[in-house]
């Protein structure tokens, strides 16, 4: 199958199977049978091992605590959950950041915790959103989606983060299910 032009797609559209496999499985499959001759203008006879491909999806390989040890709030600090690292991408894009995150324990009802999604090694926040328990016996799940623009070269690193607002109780994050999962659009512009 030859690569096509991507569809446009429109507000509030769902997707479906077929869309999806015509978007993204077909022009996945055109693009792994492509291969460069080296000769000028048909690109290169060799990539870069760290580039990464059109509409990839990445878990996160979680470097806080591989994925294994719970994370438990502390006083009003933010406690990062998750992270990953990207180092030089070779081509500037954009990247769709996923973070799902699991909240259980609360120790004190009508506390309120912040969860946000960052990017970059100065931590620039991309969503923030609050989550408030009523008892002690809750369990609650999380999931924030946001974009950002990533350069070509450089190291960006993609965090989630809890901390609590209000109240003085803490609250523990089951590692085990929480993820942190982005999608690269190479090319994408800087605006969101």
């Amino acid at each position: 199958m030859a690569w096509k032009t991507p569809r446009d797609w429109t507000a509030y559209e769902t997707p479906t199977a077929a869309i999806m496999n015509a978007d993204l499985r077909d022009q996945l499959n055109a693009l792994s049978t492509h291969t460069h001759s080296g000769a000028a203008g048909d690109g290169s006879a060799t990539t870069s091992t760290s580039m990464l491909l059109p509409g990839v999806i990445a878990p996160a390989t979680d470097t806080v605590n591989n994925g294994a040890a719970n994370v438990t709030t502390s006083s009003t600090t933010e406690v990062t959950v998750q992270t990953v690292t990207i180092t030089n991408p070779s081509v500037a894009g954009r990247l769709i950041l996923f973070a799902t995150l699991s909240f259980v324990s609360p120790t004190v009802a009508n506390d309120i915790f912040l969860v946000r999604l960052k990017i970059g090694t100065t931590p620039t926040t991309i969503v923030t959103t609050s989550v408030a328990f009523t008892s002690t016996n809750e369990r609650k799940c999380v999931t924030l989606v946001g974009t950002a623009a990533i350069a070509a070269s450089g190291t960006q690193i993609l965090r989630s983060t809890v901390q609590r607002d209000t109240g003085t109780g803490t609250v523990t994050m089951e590692n085990g299910r929480c993820d942190l999962t982005w999608v690269f659009i190479p090319g994408a512009g800087a605006a969101a």
